[in-house]
């Protein structure tokens, strides 16, 4: 082992240890806002109205799904840009009229069979459940020209519930067309790994806060979104030690598969295998925030 690699496997170790302690410090008043990662899509194949309205019943307070336009201008509910991977149909979504795509069933997912008459729903069809279940709708731009993007703003600000919505997208160009219509709708930049650059991309665009893979982000970069004046969201969080290290450092949004709620304030022991996981998954971080300055 070079002399370079032990100084920055120390290195990492003491940013570990420095960095594992809290960074920014949580409001108590605000409590942690669990968000449904593409619906609660561990009971029911995600994106469909099954795993929303599961979402809402087991008191999640935001929902996550992802939309793409139609042939027709129309938006739907669909992670992928085709239609293989979850259900009976093939080829590209935006080849499809509405009306055709409803005609296909969602056929891949968790407990499909127990929910044999789903299919792909509008944007219309979830903010209807969100809002029915009180939950805030985080909703993923896929794609979408201008047109496609003014239409949407449209739909949305005529709803009642219309500033409650958050655009989230990877696509930094959406957000900044979509938010120059609804400029009072928060809009999240979506990235593997948050860092300066997102931060200063974010401030530049008039963006609301940053969604994040949280095991490739490090401790200090969270603290920075903050300090910025912007929302850390963290993805995808599924135990429990996670989620109460997370609010330790200030992260009030989490995106997560499971429903574990309650196991984040449980005063409860926490298992060795959590911890460990843990700060192995920090160890990632850190060690990806040393070489990505």
């Amino acid at each position: 082992m070079t002399i370079k690699k032990v100084f920055f496997l120390l290195l990492t170790l003491f940013l570990l240890i420095f960095f594992a302690m809290p960074v920014f410090a949580a409001d108590e008043n605000n409590a942690i806002q669990f968000i449904a990662h593409r619906g609660f899509s561990s009971r029911a194949p995600e994106n469909t109205l099954a795993a929303f309205r599961l979402a809402g019943e087991a008191r999640f307070q935001g929902c996550e799904f992802d939309i793409h336009p139609t042939a027709d201008n129309h938006w739907v509910v669909m992670h992928d840009m085709t239609l293989l991977r979850t259900t009976n149909g093939v080829g590209p979504l935006s080849a499809y009229s509405l009306d055709a795509l409803k005609a296909f069933k969602i056929t891949s997912g968790n407990h499909v069979d127990n929910y044999p008459d789903e299919r792909i729903p509008t944007i219309e069809e979830a903010l209807d459940v969100c809002a029915a279940y009180h939950m805030k709708p985080f909703v993923e731009l896929k794609a979408g020209t201008q047109r496609q993007l003014h239409e949407l703003a449209t739909l949305v600000k005529d709803r009642e519930d219309s500033e409650n919505v958050v655009f989230i997208s990877y696509f930094p160009t959406l957000l900044q067309q979509l938010k120059a219509e609804l400029p009072n709708n928060s809009m999240f930049l979506v990235v593997v790994q948050a860092n300066r650059l997102s931060i200063d991309l974010c401030r530049n665009l008039d963006l609301d806060g940053i969604s994040f893979n949280y095991i490739f982000t490090p401790p200090w970069i969270i603290s920075s979104i903050q300090k910025a004046g912007l929302i850390p969201c963290a993805w995808t969080v599924n135990h429990a030690y996670d989620m109460k290290k997370l609010k330790e450092k200030g992260v009030q949004f989490m995106t997560c598969n499971v429903n574990i709620q309650e196991a984040v304030t449980a005063n409860g022991p926490d298992t060795t295998g959590e911890i460990i996981l843990y700060y192995l998954k920090q160890i990632i971080a850190v060690s990806s925030g040393i070489f990505a300055l």
